[in-house]
This record gives structure tokens, sequence and C-alpha cells, in this order.
């Protein structure tokens, strides 16, 4: 699937405190200046004229989480200095944890989530291409009970090659499916800059399975001994070090082709 784009920068001003945080906030910016102006009006604090106006209580308040001073108009009683005191303290703490995280969120990108599994692929809506090769795997899952496979046959498109769906991935909500080792050749191989940048991923689900096989005959008394090899050779890291050794050959070539391209052009 094509890589998620960075959001705006300025929602990075909202990344530093999580939902629940924000709501508590919001919750107490309506409570605290409730209780607080009920407060001020009841009590010994009885001269009307040198009442707190609710104008005043909202701004104080809401004034104190950016730093500003208080009215001095405020009642001089124990309740008042006691509701006061935890509010600024709730203040100082919310505000110190936001200013601290919004510097590291200001300083490194939030990338969004991306869909990593079938089940978030389905769950975000994202169309389905699949090479004519897979058809088993399509029928098979066509006639599987599970809602997710049947979700997911339902926007399965069938493309000529893994390029074609590769490049038809670039757009949004769309994915590739094939085998994980050969998808990661084709995106180094033709959707790789010199740079080592790609926009597209492979997810960490594997929905197809990898091919590693031999046709044998029939009942054939040494097959448990092959099973027995080739589950070896998966376990074993050196098919992960083969593979990791291809990729960078083949991103080694790219990384060339594209400094070739870019002497050309400045000559």
């Amino acid at each position: 699937m094509a890589k998620p784009g960075l959001k705006p920068q300025w929602q990075s001003l909202y990344y530093p405190l999580t939902d629940g945080v924000w709501l508590s906030i919001m919750a107490a910016l309506v409570l605290v200046p409730t209780v607080l102006l009920m407060v001020s009006r009841l009590g010994s604090y009885a001269d009307r004229r040198k009442r707190l106006t609710t104008g005043t209580v909202v701004v104080d308040v809401i004034g104190s989480l950016f730093g500003q001073m208080i009215s001095d108009r405020w009642p001089k009683t124990n309740s008042t200095r006691l509701l006061l005191s935890m509010w600024f303290m709730f203040s100082f703490i919310i505000c110190t944890a936001y200013k601290g995280n919004l510097t590291a969120f200001l300083t490194i990108p939030k990338y969004p989530n991306r869909p990593e599994t079938m089940k978030q692929m389905v769950a975000v809506g994202a169309t389905i291409t699949m090479p004519p090769d897979l058809v088993d795997f399509y029928e098979s899952f066509k006639k599987s009970d599970s809602e997710l496979l049947q979700t997911f046959v339902k926007r399965v498109t069938f493309i000529p090659d893994s390029k074609a769906g590769l490049k038809n991935s670039l757009q949004k909500m769309s994915a590739h499916v094939y085998e994980r080792f050969y998808l990661e050749l084709k995106i180094v191989e033709h959707f790789t800059e010199a740079d080592g940048s790609t926009p597209l991923y492979v997810a960490q689900e594997n929905i197809m399975p990898g091919y590693c096989g031999w046709p044998m005959i029939k009942n054939a008394p040494f097959k448990p001994n092959i099973d027995k090899y080739i589950m070896r050779f998966h376990e074993f890291p050196l098919g992960n070090i083969f593979m990791m050794v291809v990729k960078l050959k083949l991103k080694g070539k790219v990384e060339k082709d594209g400094s070739s391209r870019t002497t050309s052009g400045n000559i």
C-alpha cells in the first residue's frame, strides 16, 4: 500500500495530550468556574458591589492556564483559596506536560497509523488487486465462512501483473496482494528513489504464503524428509540473509542508476 502522508503541522498542537486528557481539561474549564462562582457569591462575602462577575471568573480560570495573573478581587475565604490552589496546581502540571511534549511533536513528525493486517485493510475500506496466478487463493477465500474473507473477496480486482498492481497502489486506499519477498524486490526495483525512499510499504501480516517446494511423485517415501529440510531452511536465518543480500544488491543498482542519471543531467 501507499504510505500515508504527514498531517498538517498545525495539528501537532493537539498531539501532545491524549483525547482523554483534552476532555478532562474541557470538563474542568466548565466545572471549576461554576464552583468558584458559587463559592464567591455565598458565605461571608456578601458585599454585592465587590462580587466577581461571571466573565471575570471565566477569564481568570482560563488565563491561569496561560500563566496570566488573576484578579485581586477574589474573596479571601479559605474555601476560595483552597479551590484556587488546587486549580493552580492542576494548571501547572498540565502546562508543564504540554510544553514538554509539544517540543517533541513539533520536532519529530507524527505519521498516521497505516494498515498492517487484513482486518485493518478491510476496516479502512481499501480496494484489493491481485495478479491472475492467485485465482486459486481467491476461490479458496470465496468459499470461506469468514466474514472478513468474504468482505476481502468482494473488493478484489485482478490486474495483469504485480508491477501494475503496485502502481495502482500509489493511489489512496488501494492495496496489492502477492508474495512478500517478490513485492519487496519489485518495490526496490521500480518504486525506490536513488536516496532509498519509496512511497510504498509491505504490511506486516502475510496474507499470501511464500513459495518453496519441489514437484515429486505421489506418496514418495522421502517426502517427510524433504518437508523437514524445507522447514529448517525457513527457520534458519540463512534464508533471510540471502533475501537481504539480494535486496541490497538491487538497491545498490537502483542507486547507481539514479546517480548516473543525475550526472548525465548535470553534464
